[in-house]
């Protein structure tokens, strides 16, 4: 994957995980985002579904709760396929 990219796409399910272990960690979201290096105010936004965490902010979340995020193979050809206009990061 090319690290240039940041992909705003997660899977619904990653989501609704993502945002039930941040709740059940019982962390503030000050805390969580001082432990994790990000920004806190994404972690509450994402929180109260006013946006989406980029795959870098997600990917830090997760591992400090103990989570992993893992990249599925192929995604990139399916998106593309469903946006032609999309150039391909392969080669990168």
């Amino acid at each position: 994957m090319n690290t240039d990219v940041q992909l705003c796409i997660m899977n619904k399910d990653v989501e609704k995980t993502l945002k039930a272990a941040i709740v059940e960690s019982g962390l503030s979201v000050y805390r969580l985002a001082m432990d994790a290096g990000v920004n806190q105010h994404s972690i509450a936004w994402f929180v109260e579904g006013k946006r989406t965490l980029r795959l870098d902010t997600a990917s830090k979340i997760a591992k400090r709760l103990g989570l992993e995020l893992t990249e599925v193979k192929g995604f990139d050809r399916a998106v593309r396929a469903q946006n032609p206009r999309r150039k391909s990061t392969k080669g990168r």
